[in-house]
């Protein structure tokens, strides 16, 4: 078999990569593990119509359409076209159009890669089948011959023929491919046979200094597509909430380390799928924290700014330390309590439920620069205006704080603010 091509593909390895939703990343870390079973990335891609012309490439090489020849031609022509230059392995500059070593390193590592975990994700879905699990409950690690230099655990799993039961721990970590380029697969048996070995390998829930499990490369040690499978009571909002919510709660974790504009561009090309995912667990916080009115002393994201607003906004002498937007458990208190309902400004509770997307639609944004830092987003609600405030590096805590929303009246104090110089306008118009 060519190594070209890995195995055939099949329905459930295609619907695997079809369902991933397009994710801009600046490095290959800003996604990780079980982000990826609904995500698609390629490192450094941060540009939605770059992203879609290599999605296309790659779900040719899944579905078996091309090979790794192919994929490069078209690979080649998509930067080209699309201009896309300095990623990592772009050696073109030294070694002409067709570039060298690097470009053939990241071709390679980028259809390997998306072919085996998609191929991983389908058998992990196939292998989970309830009536195969009935008559086959055990799965046996199978270490692949096509690869030039083997890992040495790799090969000693398949070697002893280690064979478990499919639902012991080992496999959450340990379902291959456990590397880049690792083509190892796993295969259901009625029962261990004699001279398996039935208990995993010494030290298989250990971590090193870097937190790596024995034999596992970096970001691979988790089971492609076992987070959509998912088993818990959130499985009644649809059967890839699970796997939406890891793959968020991945992204979140990345996107403080990001500058301010790296972070908007990212977060301003992510899918609506994503804002709604953030708008459910929104609205689901509100609700606790409206019933029991006891902050927990969270913050919790709800969206960015967009890149616009950060680069007009530090032009004008704003200080941005990140893009994010968070609400803190004190604030959703503070923008429902029954005091403001009674004197008629306080906002729908259900309007300020999906304020994740509601951020990303603002009529106009207004900044004001003292006496401290905030942006002002207002938005038309056909009877009068809604409003929202960010504080802006709030309390030089370095994060942008969604501290009130509520019902705005005074629109015309606001143009007046505007015309005195006290506020700028960012984006739209009053």
């Amino acid at each position: 078999m060519s190594p070209d091509r890995i195995r055939l593909p099949f329905a459930e390895q295609i619907a695997f990569l079809r369902d991933k939703l397009n994710l801009p990343t600046e490095r290959w870390t800003d996604i990780e593990r079980a982000a990826h079973d609904r995500a698609f990335v390629v490192a450094g891609a941060m540009q939605a119509d770059l992203l879609d012309d290599l999605r296309d490439a790659v779900d040719k090489a899944v579905a078996g359409e091309s090979t790794l020849a192919d994929f490069r031609r078209d690979f080649r022509q998509i930067i080209e076209r699309r201009g896309w230059t300095g990623f990592t392995g772009d050696d073109r500059a030294t070694q002409g159009p067709q570039g060298g070593r690097g470009m053939a390193w990241r071709t390679r590592t980028i259809y390997q890669t998306n072919i085996a975990s998609s191929y991983a994700a389908g058998r992990w879905r196939q292998l989970n089948d309830p009536a195969l699990l009935a008559e086959r409950p055990y799965w046996r690690y199978v270490h692949s011959d096509f690869v030039a230099n083997p890992r040495p655990q790799h090969k000693a799993w398949g070697d002893s023929r280690l064979t478990l039961r499919h639902d012991h721990p080992f496999w959450k970590t340990y379902f291959p491919p456990n590397g880049f380029g690792c083509k190892c697969t796993v295969r259901a048996v009625r029962a261990p046979g004699q001279g398996d070995d039935t208990a995993p390998p010494a030290g298989w829930d250990t971590r090193d200094t870097h937190g790596r499990p024995p034999g596992v490369d970096k970001g691979w040690d988790y089971a492609p597509g076992a987070s959509l499978i998912c088993v818990d009571a959130l499985a009644a909002r649809g059967p890839r909430y699970c796997a939406d919510t890891q793959m968020l709660d991945g992204l979140l974790a990345k996107l403080p380390r990001k500058s301010p504009i790296i972070g908007a561009q990212m977060v301003d090309a992510w899918p609506p799928q994503i804002f709604e995912i953030m708008a459910l667990r929104f609205a689901d916080i509100v609700r606790i924290q409206t019933a029991t009115r006891r902050p927990q002393g969270r913050h919790h994201f709800v969206g960015a700014m967009k890149p616009g607003w950060v680069t007009r906004a530090q032009a004008a002498g704003a200080k941005i330390v990140s893009a994010e937007l968070i609400v803190r458990d004190r604030d959703i208190g503070h923008t429902l309590r029954p005091e403001k309902a009674m004197a008629g400004k306080m906002v729908d509770p259900q309007w300020y439920g999906r304020l994740p997307m509601h951020l990303r639609t603002p009529g106009a944004v207004l900044l004001r620069i003292t006496p401290k830092q905030e942006m002002l987003l207002v938005y038309d609600s056909g009877v009068d205006k809604q409003k929202i405030v960010a504080l802006l590096d709030y309390a030089g805590s370095g994060l942008n704080v969604v501290r009130t929303a509520g019902r705005l009246i005074e629109t015309d104090s606001l143009r007046a603010q505007v015309n005195r110089g006290e506020m700028l306008v960012l984006e739209g118009s009053l």
